[in-house]
This record gives structure tokens, sequence and C-alpha cells, in this order.
């Protein structure tokens, strides 16, 4: 009897956990945040969101060295307003993406962080005659090229990578437009 009550003891306790792990598991069927359950493994996102990522990291700084370049040779007040603005909005998008990528262990790749340094030293080169003209026509091209990919990334699975881009793109979008303005006005008086 005694071995008997402890099969029925264990049989109970087995039949309570699998019934509370179903409602576990219902309760995270219903919850949105169910995609960041497993934070903090390298597992737990795409290799494309995971590209996208680094990709991202690696354009916001980028733009900030970019910027920080132009604070300096810039002649056109209007160019070295854009800049500082670069800065300012790389910085802080890219505080928030390296969270992301924190929790997913994504690291910035060595030969991507040498193209920020390479892109930098182009543009220390440049004539500073062409430099207002060469630093906007960059900064289009680097934003039309950006607001591709967020474009696309605002559909991730993903959840945190698609609010990250959908939160993004609007002013990436605006700085498109306002690189283009710029570089029209910079071209016409040079």
């Amino acid at each position: 009897m005694k071995r008997g009550t402890q099969l029925m003891l264990a049989l109970g306790l087995a039949v309570s956990v699998a019934a509370c792990g179903a409602d576990d598991r219902a309760a995270d069927a219903n919850n949105p945040a169910r995609d960041t359950a497993a934070v903090g493994t390298s597992g737990t996102i795409a290799a494309g969101d995971r590209d996208f990522i680094q990709d991202q990291l690696q354009d916001g700084q980028k733009e900030i060295a970019l910027g920080e370049v132009a604070l300096n040779r810039a002649t056109n007040p209007q160019v070295k307003e854009f800049a500082q603005m670069m800065v300012r909005d790389h910085q802080a998008a890219g505080a928030e993406l390296k969270q992301i990528a924190s929790k997913h262990n994504v690291q910035l790749e060595a030969d991507k962080a040498e193209d920020v340094t390479e892109a930098r030293e182009r543009l220390t080169k440049v004539d500073a005659a062409d430099f207002d003209r060469e630093y906007m026509k960059a900064m289009v091209d680097e934003h039309q090229e950006a607001v591709d990919e967020i474009e696309k990334k605002a559909e991730s699975d993903h959840a945190e990578v698609r609010q990250w881009a959908a939160k993004t793109l609007p002013k990436v979008r605006e700085h498109l437009d306002h690189a283009k303005r710029l570089r029209d006005t910079v071209e016409k008086h040079n």
C-alpha cells in the first residue's frame, strides 16, 4: 500500500506540473513579448536581423564620424548644423540599437569598424573648396541606402528589431529629405 500511495502522489504531482506548464504556455501565447523570452542568448535572433543590427551600428558610427569631420571642415553654416544633427540623432538611435545588440550578443565586427575609419579618412582628404558638396552628396547616398534597408526590416519577425526600425524610419527619411535639399543648395552656390 505504501508503494501504491507513493505512485499516486507522484502521478498527482506530474499531472499538476503538466497543468501548470500548459497554463504558462497559454499565458505566453497571449503575451506579445514572448518573442524575447530567451533574451540574452545568441540564438534568439535570426542571422538577417543580426547582420542588420551590425550594419546599422556601423552606419550610425559612420554618420557620427563624418558629422564630426564636417563640424570642423564645413564652411556653410547649414551644413554644420546638419552635421550636428547627424551626430546627435545617430548617437541616440545607436544607443537604443546597442541595447538590443547587447541583449542578443551582437557585436560590431572588426571589418565594419575599419570601414568607419576609412570613410572618415576619405572625407578628411577632400579639398576644402569641395568639402560641403562632397559631404552632402555622401549624406544623400548614405541615407537613401539606410531608408531602403530600414524599410525592409520594419517587417522583421523579431519584435525588437521591427520596433526599432519602425521608430527610426521616419527620422531617417527626414534626414534624407533634408540632405537632398541641402545638397541642392550647396551645389547651386558652388
